[in-house]
C-alpha cells in the first residue's frame, strides 16, 4: 500500500518542519553543526536551544568527536539538574524533549565510550546509578592508561 510506505517519509518531513533544519546552529561565531564546536561548548548551546520541542537534531553522527580531555569536565557536570535540550539522531521517531545538563553530559560520555556521537538514536534520562557507573568507568579507564603515560 502506497499510503503505508509514505508514512515514514511524511513523519520525517513533519519533524523537519516542526524542528527546523537538522543540527543547525547559528551562533554568533558562525558555527553550523554540532561537530564544529567542542562538546563542552555544545553542552552550553543546548542550555539555550529551543525549537519548540526542546530537541536538537543531529543529521550526521560524528566519530571520535568527544575527546578524552573532555571527560573530566563532563564527569563534574553529571549531577547538574540545569535544564537543556535533548538530542536525537535523524531519523529517530522518539523526540526526547527537555533534558538536563547532567543527562547530556552522560550522553556525551557514552559517545566517547562508543567513539560516535550521538551514541544512540536519542538521549535519555540517566539514573543516579548509571551516572555512578560512568564515574567508575572513568576511574578504571584512567588507571588503564597510567602505564602508557
Amino acid at each position: 500500500d502506497v499510503r503505508l510506505s509514505m508514512k515514514p517519509l511524511a513523519f520525517a518531513a513533519l519533524l523537519t518542519i516542526l524542528l527546523g533544519a537538522p543540527g543547525c546552529v547559528t551562533g554568533q561565531n558562525g558555527l553550523t553543526q554540532h561537530h564544529e564546536m567542542s562538546p563542552l561548548v555544545f553542552l552550553e548551546y543546548l542550555k539555550t536551544y529551543d525549537n519548540g520541542l526542546h530537541t536538537y537534531i543531529v543529521s550526521q553522527p560524528s566519530k571520535h568527536w568527544v575527546r578524552e580531555e573532555d571527560i573530566p569536565r563532563l564527569i563534574e557536570l553529571l549531577d547538574s539538574e540545569e535544564p537543556c535540550a535533548g538530542v536525537m539522531r535523524e531519523p529517530s521517531g522518539n523526540v526526547p524533549g527537555r533534558s538536563t545538563v547532567g543527562d547530556q553530559a552522560a550522553y556525551l560520555i557514552d559517545g566517547f565510550k562508543g567513539r560516535i556521537y550521538p551514541p544512540t538514536l536519542h538521549s535519555k534520562n540517566y539514573t543516579a546509578s548509571q551516572k555512578d557507573d560512568l564515574r567508575n568507568w572513568w576511574i578504571v579507564y584512567q588507571k588503564a592508561l597510567e602505564p602508557r603515560r
